[in-house]
């Protein structure tokens, strides 16, 4: 089984609002793509019109995705961002220090099962991939803040699903205390997260105004910034 490394997906939703913001309506589409021409890449749409727009994939992640507003229910209380299930988990390696050697990125593959390093092994015997180890603690250090979104804040989720009638799944990490931050600094990420969403129909409506998208975006991403690191300090 292959998984993914995913700190959250977006609602189509949130795609189609993008769309909007640039003229272009999700029925008049003949092409669009999230990420390419390179590292991190771009996000590129074109209407049946001919009108198209491109946009850097850092640019359409602060001005949309990353204020949580289309962040699908589900994403919020899974703990499970590296797919610890999976005989082979992969995702992109977010280390910037690799692209002195190339502007197409790296791709991180984190291997569990025999059967997965065998397919691995052929795949790199027959040239299809190139290989190169990868220090644990690198991996550690470039998706910090996913593992404290997701791992580290079970105990925090199941405070949210009482006081904000949230259904909270069952998991694996739930029975292994290692994984759990009890801490009572990062309920308070938890929290803003989930009352984001909980008022995510009002928000949606309020940001269609650039402006005010600009100015909530700011305000947000400084806040959860400063009790990331806020947190970081128990």
């Amino acid at each position: 089984m292959v998984g993914l490394l995913c700190g959250h997906m977006v609602s189509f939703r949130g795609t189609r609002e993008l769309l909007s913001a640039h003229s272009i309506r999700s029925s008049s589409l003949v092409n669009m793509c999230y990420r390419g021409g390179g590292w991190p890449g771009f996000f590129k749409a074109e209407a049946v019109s001919g009108h198209s727009v491109k946009l850097s994939s850092g640019e359409v992640w602060q001005d949309f995705f990353q204020n949580n507003i289309y962040t699908p229910q589900r994403c919020l209380v899974c703990a499970d961002f590296f797919s610890n299930q999976a005989d082979l988990s992969v995702g992109d390696a977010w280390d910037a220090d690799l692209l002195k050697e190339t502007t197409s990125g790296y791709s991180l593959m984190i291997v569990r099962s025999a059967f997965a390093e065998n397919i691995i092994k052929k795949m790199y015997k027959d040239k299809i991939l190139n290989i190169n180890l990868y220090d644990i603690k690198k991996i550690k250090k470039n998706f910090w803040s996913n593992i404290v979104f997701s791992k580290r804040l079970v105990e925090q989720k199941k405070r949210m699903k009482i006081m904000l009638s949230v259904e909270i799944p069952p998991s694996d990490i739930d029975s292994n205390s290692d994984e759990q931050d009890k801490s009572s600094k990062v309920f308070f990420i938890v929290f803003l997260i989930f009352i984001i969403h909980k008022f995510r129909r009002l928000l949606i409506f309020i940001t269609k105004l650039k402006l005010v998208r600009f100015l909530f975006n700011k305000v947000y991403s400084k806040i959860l910034w400063r009790l990331s690191q806020w947190s970081q300090c128990e």
